[in-house]
């Protein structure tokens, strides 16, 4: 995997939304529509999205993070248990804006267009206010490839989901339905009920795992088990920026550290451990908050347990899937 390759990203994605020809129809994917607008009020509000979405993706922090992490976050992510709310809070975010590219690593979403899943490239979050109660959070928009037929009109990205996240409530993965986005935005409705069900079942498994995988990611980039470094844009792409009057971002890579042993846990004197072995990575809820009264997902990342002069023992792990 390139570490640059956000930069790409970056730079095809604002190109796709500055364009007269693409950038109303990619814009009017993620737009979040008020009911009973107008056309023109639909029309002005694209345009302003374009307008902000563009600027958020020139302004954004990147992140480059290799594959093998990013399918490493997304397999923790799928372990929380269902019955576990996590919040999202301000300070769980490197900074107010910032685009996540995830390596090529294979983390598909539901689609009818794509028979095996379409493809996650990557994540634009940026700050966002709810008018009606004041709530401030992040938008969370992904960008996912293109249909091969669309990439003509589109470029080979494309944004498919808006998800606003209020900050400091339980975390529910909750859409407009289809046929409400479709009324919203001026559209007729969806006329198969199989269509409709499936459509709104998609986002929804959709908005669980991009928000889960999230999530993860902000809490191991807060972590020990990854790492991340500032890094130079390319001097090449840094005369591209400047020739399009697109200021230079501030990258990070995101690497994985290497395995150390975990800190010694405080141990009855009466039991005598006989040897060492590897504790799985795993979450656990940690009391957090005035008084420790709120709980919170903490992941837990896998280290070796046991007295240090003592042999390591490593047995195998199956895994099995049945029915």
């Amino acid at each position: 995997m390139n570490p640059f390759e956000v930069l790409t990203v970056q730079e095809i994605l604002g190109r796709a939304l500055r364009s007269t020809r693409s950038g109303w129809r990619q814009a009017f994917m993620v737009t979040p529509f008020p009911f009973d607008s107008t056309t023109e009020q639909r029309a002005r509000q694209v345009e302003e999205m374009r307008r902000i979405y563009s600027e958020a993706l020139d302004h954004a922090e990147l992140f480059g993070v290799e594959r093998d992490i990013a399918s490493v976050i997304d397999q923790a992510g799928q372990r929380l248990h269902p019955e576990h709310q996590f919040v999202f809070q301000p300070h769980d975010f490197p900074g107010p804006l910032g685009l996540i590219h995830l390596g090529g690593a294979d983390i598909r979403l539901p689609s009818d267009s794509f028979p095996d899943g379409q493809l996650l490239i990557g994540l634009l979050y940026l700050g966002f206010e709810l008018d009606s109660s004041r709530d401030h959070g992040k938008a969370i928009l992904t960008i996912c490839e293109t249909l091969d037929k669309e990439r003509g009109v589109f470029g080979p990205y494309i944004f498919r989901h808006f998800m606003p996240l209020p900050y400091d409530r339980p975390y529910v993965p909750r859409v407009n339905s289809a046929d409400d986005y479709l009324e919203s935005a001026g559209l007729p409705a969806l006329t198969d009920p199989e269509v409709r069900i499936r459509a709104d079942q998609q986002a929804l498994e959709s908005a669980d795992r991009v928000l889960r995988w999230l999530y993860t990611w902000c809490h191991f980039l807060q972590s020990k088990l990854l790492y991340h470094r500032s890094a130079d844009v390319p001097v090449q792409q840094q005369k591209v920026m400047r020739k399009e009057g697109r200021p230079i971002p501030p990258l990070r890579i995101v690497y994985l550290r290497g395995y150390e042993r975990g800190p010694q846990a405080d141990e009855p004197h009466e039991v005598s451990w006989t040897h060492r072995w590897l504790v799985r990575g795993h979450w656990r809820q940690q009391r957090v908050g005035p008084g420790l009264t709120s709980t919170r997902p903490t992941w837990i990342p896998g280290h070796v347990k046991g007295p240090a002069d003592k042999p390591l023992i490593v047995r195998t792990t199956v895994q099995a899937v049945v029915r």
